[in-house]
């Protein structure tokens, strides 16, 4: 027990015996160590700390970069979708296309093996003959052109043959191209109907266009006489002075209402030089402001006067134009006189026309029926059987008062 309580002093002495030598020079390297120690526990805490929050930072910024992936993601899912609905239907439609629909060879083809094995039906023998001779027609048309010297237009098209309510025989559609002096291209003439009108005696061909229309320089005008406001209509009337109609009857014969190239013959029944002389006689007491002279007649078949030439004088003899007709007849009807010239035309001065639908009627208001129906002329009589008229005096009377 002692010993004990012997040992308390010493052990309290050692301790300030302890305490006084750090308290010696080394205490303030101590000191600093410990202060060292101590400023890199603080330096380390707050490196921590920085560490914490970069990456707390970067945690954010990862965060909304995820959710705006995840937004992109989804719109982009939505458009797949979208674009797969897109495709689905793209392909139905496709699908519902017949293949003949996108290539129309393939029909033609299926078509050609489905009938591969149909003997097919014998063509019309008039339809191919129709169409033979409409291709005869046009080349023999061309050929015209070329010999008789027409530059200014050229035949494109011309159509099928046929022929009218009449009984006229046309070809169409035509289709002609027209030139200038210079050989230069104007327009072209289009035209439902072609039909020709020839004059021997005048030699004189004119080629009829009807229902059609001009067009030059991108300007659209229907031929004459046609509706107003019609984009087509008319009658265009192209005229070839001194030109033989016969060449071009011989190889159209069906476009010709009548045929030129028919012989003159006479029937020998009439005396040409009496005939003509009685036939001046009559038109001399006809005369009304002005008389007509026959000139020329190659001779009578029945009641038709072949290649006649007649002058029209004025009041004073002068010479007003001359007429030249391939026929002509005389009519006494309930009208009075008049002689019908066809297939011909009227000469006045340098200038030819041709007649106007191949005809021309010269109508004789003073003339006595009497003197024209006493059978010393050819005639044709189209008076009703039953006129009660016999006074040939009464009747000239009467019809020079309705022609006065």
């Amino acid at each position: 027990m002692k010993s004990a309580l012997w040992l308390v002093p010493v052990a309290a002495g050692a301790f300030w015996l302890g305490r006084g030598l750090s308290s010696g020079p080394n205490s303030a390297a101590s000191d600093a160590t410990v202060a060292a120690a101590e400023a890199s526990e603080a330096g380390a805490d707050d490196a921590s700390a920085d560490a914490h929050a970069d990456c707390r930072t970067e945690n954010d910024a990862l965060r909304q970069r995820v959710l705006r992936l995840e937004a992109q993601l989804a719109d982009l899912q939505v458009e797949s979708v979208a674009r797969e609905e897109e495709w689905l239907a793209y392909n139905r439609m496709i699908s519902s296309i017949a293949p003949e629909d996108v290539f129309p060879e393939l029909a033609v083809k299926r078509a050609q093996e489905e009938m591969a094995d149909v003997e097919p039906p014998p063509p019309d023998p008039a339809r191919v003959a129709l169409e033979e001779r409409s291709a005869a027609m046009k080349r023999s048309l061309v050929a015209l052109f070329r010999a008789d010297g027409i530059d200014r237009y050229d035949v494109l098209e011309l159509g099928l043959l046929s022929v009218d309510e009449s009984g006229q025989g046309f070809i169409g559609p035509v289709l002609l191209r027209s030139f200038d002096d210079r050989g230069r291209a104007l327009g072209t003439l289009t035209a439902a109907r072609l039909r020709l009108e020839g004059s021997r005696a005048g030699r004189t061909l004119t080629l009829v266009l009807e229902d059609g229309y001009t067009r030059q320089f991108g300007e659209r005008t229907p031929f004459p006489g046609a509706d107003e406001g019609a984009e087509r209509g008319g009658v265009f009337r192209m005229l070839l002075p001194h030109t033989d109609p016969r060449p071009w009857a011989d190889a159209l014969p069906e476009l010709f209402q009548e045929d030129p190239t028919v012989e003159i013959t006479d029937d020998g029944r009439w005396n040409l030089l009496i005939l003509r002389r009685d036939l001046n006689a009559r038109l001399d007491r006809a005369a009304l402001g002005g008389r007509y002279v026959l000139k020329d007649c190659a001779g009578v078949v029945g009641d038709v006067w072949n290649d006649v030439a007649l002058d029209e004088l004025g009041e004073n003899g002068e010479l007003r134009r001359r007429l030249f007709a391939d026929r002509m007849r005389v009519f006494v009807d309930e009208s009075g006189v008049r002689m019908e010239l066809r297939e011909g035309v009227a000469v006045r001065g340098a200038q030819k026309l041709p007649f106007l639908d191949g005809r021309m009627r010269i109508y004789l208001p003073r003339a006595p029926v009497d003197e024209w129906t006493d059978g010393s002329l050819p005639i044709v009589d189209a008076r009703p059987a039953d006129d009660p008229v016999t006074d040939g005096a009464s009747a000239s009377d009467a019809r020079t008062g309705e022609g006065a």
